[in-house]
């Protein structure tokens, strides 16, 4: 599997929230991905577009309690596409492991999340590809997921 940034202008959709009751990362409004790629910050998915291969979003269970608080600050992204790329059929309703050792970095100051193995991002390619959600891509690969989340 492997991911690529298209920049191009669009519309961007939804928010990020996190579901303090259910202890859980969403969007709001819900935009169902058909393919989960579990990106390893406890049970959580970035969910794709089987059609496009855009990642849409990111959800599920991602409890507060295991958060590392840190110090974050996010960087510059560019308006864009997050494209996921794989060597099989991507299957509605299929989900593949990916970054099995990534944490959830939190910033109760900023409200920012980094999902991530480390903060370390030297390197990196950058892409907002939906509201208050950033993609860091090292060359092909996926190294972090950074959101400005609403706590409900």
């Amino acid at each position: 599997m492997w991911f690529s940034i298209s920049y191009i202008e669009r519309n961007l959709y939804g928010k990020p929230v996190y579901l303090r009751d259910e202890y859980s990362l969403s969007f709001e409004p819900w935009h169902q991905g058909d393919f989960s790629i579990m990106i390893g910050a406890a049970y959580t998915s970035l969910d794709v577009d089987i059609e496009s291969g855009q990642a849409v979003g990111f959800s599920g269970y991602n409890s507060q309690r295991i958060w590392v608080k840190h110090r974050l600050s996010p960087p510059k992204a560019e308006i864009g596409k997050l494209l996921v790329h794989t060597d099989k059929e991507m299957i509605r309703g299929m989900a593949v492991g990916y970054a099995e050792n990534w944490k959830t970095f939190y910033d109760d100051q900023t409200k920012w999340i980094c999902m991530s193995e480390n903060l370390l991002f030297d390197n990196c390619d950058h892409v907002l590809f939906a509201n208050d959600t950033i993609a860091s891509l090292k060359g092909t690969e996926l190294v972090a997921i950074w959101a400005k989340i609403e706590i409900k």
